[in-house]
């Protein structure tokens, strides 16, 4: 039973675990998703890394142990969740985009995260 689909619920709360980091997030329906792609698209063009923010903006629930390099608590917010390790935000996309139809336009939303994320740490 493992395998079974499972249906996605407006009040889930999944959990993707990293080490001893828990990250709680819902999965995304396909009309949500095409309704944020379509708000962040410009001139018919989907601005990837503004449709993968907002995904994360609107799925990403909270988190458990996530600490500073100087080792103090941080309290989920959508600025802190900007400052995640591209790998983390990469995981997470992908996490909250494995409902059906939906997983390929957050794979590239992936790309376009971790890119930008990638130039504004340089």
């Amino acid at each position: 039973m493992a395998n079974t689909v499972k249906l996605i619920q407006d009040d889930e709360k999944l959990v993707l675990v990293k080490g001893e980091s828990k990250f709680f997030y819902k999965r995304i329906k396909s009309q949500v998703a095409s309704n944020l792609r379509r708000q962040n698209a410009r001139r018919g063009e989907v601005d990837f890394t503004a449709y993968g923010f907002a995904v994360l903006d609107s799925h990403l629930l909270g988190w458990e142990k996530i600490q500073t390099a100087e080792g103090e608590d941080v309290p989920f917010s959508q600025d802190a969740m900007r400052l995640l390790p591209d790998e983390i935000l990469a995981d997470l996309v992908v996490a909250i985009g494995s409902a059906d139809g939906v997983y390929d336009t957050l794979a590239d939303a992936v790309k376009n995260v971790k890119s930008e994320t990638t130039k504004k740490n340089s």
